[in-house]
């Protein structure tokens, strides 16, 4: 077996370019499918949404309630409370670690395939102000929606001094909004770091960072994914990720007619991190797919990402905050439906919990 050394140097010459900047090493990524943004011309006039989608989700939208974590803390140190804010942005708590994820509590954001802004669909479940204690902060990409100027500032108002964990290239960003330095650990692909009593793995994901090359075949900062391994739980987390190198020419991923090169990195994570209790995966805002199906997964994609890791549970984000495609605000819920039928996983397996909700895994 190659040693943690041989792996890593393997990985670092994989995506790293001769120029300095960053590659997705992998067959499943195919630039012609990786647009971070497109001519005005392309664009496509924005659909409003409907009412009663906006008025479904704000029924179901919930107040944090972090304290039911602690309680359950008392009984085993096993328990996961995930508290989803919208969009990618998470409170997750473990025993030893607090952790939020891609902060964003603008109420609007860029959407690079759609005519104007994409304004927030429901208000804020959890101001910044009511947030719990934070261990650490991370960031998967400097896209607008994951890096969010407005949300970094509002962090350091309300908590001064906070620990960020960030790939390779992105501490200019947050020291241009206040985060002092000394406060950002920058993290190339199987670094680790240990904070509080969980350690904290930057991992691989299939996308684009940074200053993105014309062609969309590289980036200037390093994107990733998160593993957290606590005493007695492991969660991944990956904001947003490709999968294959195409469009697809089937739904269905059991249909021959579906096959692709797929991304072999969340195989590799799976291996290295077993066993993975709970897997945060993005469903949403993959559309149009002639434009992004090599950086932005699709529901089936998403289901085929948690078989590769062989977690024992996932839950669903990148749906029904910010339209940033041009599907429907509740199609990747149908779309993820779907996928779990065919690849056979249940709902208890593969679950959508509600914007601002705190849900306990065990």
């Amino acid at each position: 077996m190659d040693s943690e050394e041989e792996i890593h140097q393997r990985s670092k010459a994989a995506h790293h370019d001769s120029t300095g900047r960053f590659i997705n090493p992998w067959p499943s990524f195919n630039k012609e499918f990786a647009k971070l943004s497109v001519a005005l011309s392309l664009k496509t006039p924005r659909e409003p949404v409907k009412d009663v989608e906006i008025a479904a989700l704000a029924l179901l939208s919930a107040r944090p309630d972090f304290g039911l974590v602690r309680e359950a803390w008392m009984e085993t140190r096993r328990n996961v409370g995930v508290t989803w804010i919208g969009h990618c942005s998470y409170v997750i708590q473990m025993y030893g670690a607090t952790i939020l994820t891609d902060p964003n509590f603008s109420m609007k954001t860029v959407a690079p395939f759609l005519f104007g802004s994409a304004k927030r669909l429901t208000p804020v479940t959890c101001p910044i102000e009511l947030l719990p204690s934070l261990d650490m902060v991370v960031i998967t990409s400097t896209t607008e929606d994951k890096l969010d100027e407005d949300s970094v500032r509002g962090l350091i108002a309300h908590f001064g001094d906070l620990k960020f964990l960030v790939p390779l290239n992105v501490a200019p960003y947050l020291t241009r909004w206040g985060v002092r330095r000394e406060n950002i650990k920058e993290m190339d692909w199987y670094n680790e770091i240990t904070v509080g009593g969980v350690r904290v793995s930057c991992c691989p994901a299939q996308h684009l960072s940074g200053e993105v090359a014309r062609d969309h075949s590289s980036g200037s900062a390093l994107w990733c994914s998160w593993m957290f391994v606590g005493i007695r739980s492991r969660v991944f987390y990956v904001g947003s990720t490709g999968y294959r190198d195409s469009l697809r020419k089937s739904r269905s991923s059991r249909d021959p007619g579906a096959a692709t090169a797929q991304c072999p990195a969340f195989k590799e994570i799976g291996e290295r991190f077993w066993p993975i209790d709970l897997a945060l995966l993005p469903i949403g805002n993959y559309a149009p797919q002639r434009f992004v199906a090599s950086i932005q997964c699709d529901p089936t994609d998403s289901v085929d990402i948690f078989c590769d890791l062989r977690a024992r549970q996932a839950v669903a984000h990148n749906w029904g905050t910010f339209t940033l495609g041009d599907e429907e605000v509740l199609q990747p819920l149908r779309d993820l439906e779907r996928a779990m039928h065919l690849r056979g996983v249940s709902d208890s397996e593969f679950s959508v919990v509600m914007p601002g909700k705190t849900t306990l895994f065990y």
